[in-house]
């Protein structure tokens, strides 16, 4: 007699069920996504600014180096 054997046999997941979770997830995240959305609706400018500088931090930093190059270049292109 193995632990499976007994009166609870095993089944896997119908296909029906998968897409019925997988709905319900996207349901879930396109919820999350929307109360999100109305929570920086509602910030005032300098929290959107500080909201958007955070979830975009990389290129921002990578853009104020390729100014400061563009700058110093200018800068250097002038005195000669």
């Amino acid at each position: 007699m193995t632990a499976l054997s007994g009166t609870h046999e095993l089944h896997p997941p119908s296909i029906s069920s998968y897409f019925c979770r997988e709905s319900e997830a996207t349901h879930v995240l396109d919820e999350r996504r929307l109360q999100e959305e109305q929570r920086r609706k509602s910030l005032p400018l300098t929290d959107k600014i500080s909201d958007w500088v955070l979830r975009h931090q990389y290129p921002v930093i990578l853009g104020g180096w390729a100014l400061s190059l563009g700058v110093a270049g200018a800068v250097i292109s002038r005195q000669r």
